[in-house]
């Protein structure tokens, strides 16, 4: 979120706007736990406080946009394989900065839609040392996207995620599942032309019987299920939240200015106290319920090479 905005003139002469968001999102357009961890951190915690930002290039208009991290309380970082950053964990707890991870682990080993990705059983374990390290409540399990195709039926797609489940339920506390869209977006409809991978849609039935499938295998799991940016209720699942205030004040109600944030919607701007009518991202689409965050990530920055990805133009 904003506290509050500045202009700045960089050495180069460039007179570029300044943010200081509250939650920083790291990232949904790219793999930043994976592969940008040493910039983050470097920028983060860097012995000159005026440094500590990321120049961010809007993705539409290529106007930069400098994220200074000077008011940040937390961090929500997404990753497919966070192993690379384990080495920073120690740094941010002792700097105080509260975080929690979107952790995706699906199984498409066999058809290899993940490209770079270290192997299911690899990944199982880095899940699982993750939760270990931080708690299980902080490392939220996402199948995401949920994917059928001439080699993937339903029934397949639901043992999948039963056996990644039951390694996974002692070491986390959600899952949230997404269905692949490939009609809405036109880099995933590129992207699987390229790869001459066919995919089928997702019908509303199909949704229906794989998450009641889910929400069985769940009884014995007890894991919180969401569901994320999706139009229909489905039977055992609840509309989720990625950035979510409900689970921010239930592992950070000690820190004072975030609980402030999200259970009164208030926050300093320009030194004033502002209390706003909503905190919902409105620059997220239309079905997305989480609150407002600054995502830090690029497009065409990500090496894993997923097949379906969205924020990928080509290799």
């Amino acid at each position: 979120m904003i506290y509050h905005d500045q202009v700045i003139s960089e050495q180069d002469g460039e007179i570029i706007k300044t943010i200081y968001p509250l939650i920083v999102s790291a990232s949904r357009s790219t793999d930043i736990p994976a592969f940008y961890g040493e910039d983050l951190i470097r920028s983060l915690f860097n012995k000159d406080k005026a440094k500590r930002y990321m120049k961010w290039y809007n993705p539409f208009n290529r106007k930069p946009l400098l994220v200074s991290f000077l008011k940040t309380r937390l961090i929500v970082f997404w990753s497919k394989n966070p192993e690379p950053f384990f080495k920073h964990l120690e740094m941010l707890d002792n700097e105080g900065m509260n975080y929690y991870f979107q952790l995706t682990l699906n199984d498409y080993d066999n058809e290899n839609y993940e490209k770079n990705l270290p192997l299911l059983k690899d990944r199982i374990e880095i899940f699982r040392e993750l939760s270990d390290r931080i708690g299980k409540g902080k490392v939220l399990w996402r199948f995401d996207p949920v994917i059928l195709s001439d080699t993937i039926s339903k029934e397949k797609i639901q043992e999948r995620i039963f056996e990644i489940g039951e390694k996974l339920y002692g070491f986390t506390e959600r899952l949230t599942i997404s269905f692949i869209e490939k009609e809405k977006y036109k880099r995933v409809k590129s992207n699987l032309l390229k790869n001459k991978v066919n995919i089928r849609d997702i019908t509303t039935e199909d949704k229906k019987m794989i998450c009641s499938s889910i929400a069985d295998f769940n009884r014995k799991w007890k894991l919180e299920l969401f569901t994320c940016a999706e139009k229909e209720d489905l039977i055992g699942f609840n509309h989720g939240k990625c950035i979510d205030d409900d689970l921010i004040k239930r592992l950070f109600h000690e820190d004072e200015i975030l609980m402030d944030f999200v259970c009164n919607h208030s926050l300093e701007i320009n030194g004033e106290k502002v209390v706003l009518k909503s905190i919902k991202d409105k620059g997220q689409r239309d079905l997305c319920n989480c609150i407002i965050s600054k995502d830090i990530g690029r497009y065409n920055t990500c090496r894993h090479n997923c097949i379906y990805c969205y924020a990928n133009n080509s290799k």
